[in-house]
């Protein structure tokens, strides 16, 4: 973290996609995946004789680097190749994608966040891909009326990430919610690292 935020400060960003944070399938909540990095580790210069309920971490250390690059937007990413089997039995269930919205929406609140990241690799059939489409659109609505909540004129960011492999098994689990997420979230992310053949001296995409 010390090595990028030394980075960052030389070469600004304009985003930051923090990630990722994980989810309970039971519940449909979304976690920290590491809360001690996240919000309590100590970096250099952060007291240890502070009152109070304080944040520290990388949450801290992000927010000062806010604090020099005013247009910086920071979203918390979910989900992931380690985490994204979690969201099957989330995105079928109305209960779950609401808990979902609720539990993210108060991570953006609690940790001053300026939007949500969803990378949901992948949904395997055409049912989940209609679940997500309903979360992403669930979701929307939710930091739509967050902001209302807060009495603020703001677009909280929602971005999405996709796979460039639509082969026609995958084809309606993911040409689906890739179409319509294009209407429901800001930017939309194509990933094509994901299909790759590595050897001892080249990449040669698939």
């Amino acid at each position: 973290m010390l090595s990028f935020l030394h980075f960052q400060a030389h070469y600004p960003s304009s985003h930051i996609l923090y990630a990722f944070a994980d989810l309970r399938p039971d519940s449909g909540e979304v976690v920290l995946s590491d809360a001690w990095a996240d919000k309590d580790i100590h970096y250099p210069g952060d007291s240890w004789n502070d009152v109070g309920n304080n944040l520290y971490g990388n949450f801290k250390a992000i927010y000062k680097l806010k604090q020099q690059n005013r247009h910086l937007k920071v979203l918390l990413s979910i989900g992931g190749w380690t985490y994204s089997p979690k969201f099957h039995p989330i995105v079928v269930n109305p209960a779950l994608r609401a808990n979902f919205v609720r539990s993210a929406v108060r991570l953006l609140e609690d940790y001053g966040l300026d939007g949500l990241d969803v990378d949901y690799e992948y949904p395997s059939n055409e049912h989940q891909a209609r679940g997500y489409v309903d979360l992403l659109r669930e979701l929307r609505a939710g930091l739509d009326h967050h902001a209302q909540m807060k009495g603020i004129y703001h677009r909280f960011l929602l971005t999405v990430r996709h796979s460039t492999l639509l082969t026609p098994p995958r084809f309606k689990s993911e040409m689906l919610p890739f179409a319509r997420s294009l209407l429901l979230a800001d930017p939309t992310t194509i990933k094509s690292y994901t299909y790759v053949k590595w050897t001892s001296t080249s990449i040669f995409g698939i």
